[in-house]
């Protein structure tokens, strides 16, 4: 299994950076990250637990689909949107808390989560 310490000067995750990087176990995101592109971390099948930074304001399209083995995901305040997708096919993940800033969850934003079986809607929410 492979761990990764993003160094703190980078400031943006690109798109697809970590797809299908299938060892990546542990990923440590710093706090100067404030953008995580699009399926920065599809199919990355062993990744088992991840931070989101509080400068991230979407959890974008596909980010994390296809991470079968992720099970917590922790989402910051000021994080205003769960794009397409996002999670899909997440089958283990069962530890998710969405912040009050959360404004928009998009379509299949947690398609075939099999064992999220609670999650509280934020009265912020507008569109889902």
């Amino acid at each position: 299994m492979i761990s990764i310490i993003i160094p703190k000067e980078i400031q943006i995750i690109y798109k697809y950076c970590f797809t299908n990087c299938y060892s990546l176990a542990c990923v440590s995101i710093p706090a100067s990250v404030n953008q995580i592109g699009r399926n920065a971390f599809t199919s990355a099948v062993n990744l088992k637990r991840i931070s989101i930074p509080d400068g991230v304001e979407s959890i974008e399209t596909d980010l994390f689909n296809n991470c079968f083995t992720l099970k917590q995901v922790v989402i910051p305040d000021g994080v205003t949107s769960i794009k397409n997708h996002a999670f899909s096919d997440c089958t283990e993940l069962n530890d998710l808390s969405l912040p009050d800033s959360i404004i928009s969850i998009e379509d299949y934003a947690f398609f075939t989560c099999a064992n999220l079986e609670d999650i509280t809607i934020p009265q912020s929410v507008t569109t889902i």
